[in-house]
């Protein structure tokens, strides 16, 4: 799936005095998408960004 983010914000996530990732969320713009994701294409959704670990990240999309 490719997108364009059309606006958002983002935060550091700390933890014991350390980053740990990035939090965040935003409205992105689907411009190719196949398989599961081919019926996102064309469309605008939201996006939900969460930390997952040590270099992970975990997203959620809604449209």
């Amino acid at each position: 799936m490719v997108t364009q983010v059309l606006e958002g914000t983002g935060t550091l996530v700390m933890k014991d005095g350390k980053p740990v990732g990035v939090a965040g969320s935003g409205t992105v713009a689907v411009k190719f998408a196949s398989g599961a994701f081919a019926a996102l294409s064309g469309k605008t959704i939201k996006l939900i960004v969460k930390p997952a670990g040590p270099n992970r990240f975990e997203q959620e999309l809604t449209d």
